[in-house]
C-alpha cells in the first residue's frame, strides 16, 4: 500500500484528492494537512511514502516547506501540485529535492502515473513542465 499525505490549504481539494485515490487498490490517503505545523506534527506519528503538497500554501509557502521536508526528511518523496505554468518555481522544485511537478487541472489523469514513477525512484513532469524545460535548454 502507498501512503499519501495530502497537504493543501483547501478542503475541497483534499476531498477530491480522496475521492481520486479512493478508486486505487493500492494508493490511500493516510492522512491531511493544512500548515507546515500540522505536517510536522503528522511525520512525527507516521510514516508515508509521498507527500503530495500544493505549491501555494499560506504561510511560509510550498517551496519552503519543500526545503525543510528535505532537510528533515531526506529520503521521503515530495509531489508538487500547482494551478499555473510557472517553470521557474518548477526549477527552483526540482533543484531543491522535489521528487515531481504536475498541474492541479491535470491531477485526474496525471496523478496515478505520477504516484507510481516516484515510488519506483523516478521523477515525474507534467508534460507541460517537460516541454517548457526542453525549450529553455
Amino acid at each position: 500500500m502507498i501512503k499519501l499525505l495530502v497537504v493543501d490549504d483547501e478542503k475541497l481539494i483534499r476531498s477530491s484528492l480522496r475521492q481520486l485515490i479512493s478508486g486505487l487498490p493500492d494508493i490511500d490517503v493516510a492522512g491531511e494537512a493544512t500548515s507546515f505545523d500540522e505536517i510536522e506534527e503528522i511525520l512525527q506519528k507516521k510514516s508515508f511514502d509521498i507527500v503530495l503538497l500544493d505549491i501555494n500554501l499560506p504561510g511560509i509557502g510550498g517551496l519552503s516547506i519543500l526545503k525543510e521536508l528535505k532537510t528533515a526528511y531526506p529520503n521521503l518523496p515530495v509531489l508538487l501540485m500547482c494551478t499555473y505554468d510557472e517553470i521557474r518555481m518548477v526549477e527552483e522544485a526540482m533543484n531543491n529535492g522535489a521528487s515531481g511537478f504536475i498541474k492541479k487541472p491535470d491531477l485526474v489523469s496525471e496523478l496515478e502515473p505520477a504516484i507510481r514513477m516516484i515510488r519506483r525512484g523516478n521523477t515525474y513532469l507534467s508534460p507541460v513542465f517537460r516541454e517548457q524545460l526542453k525549450l529553455r535548454k
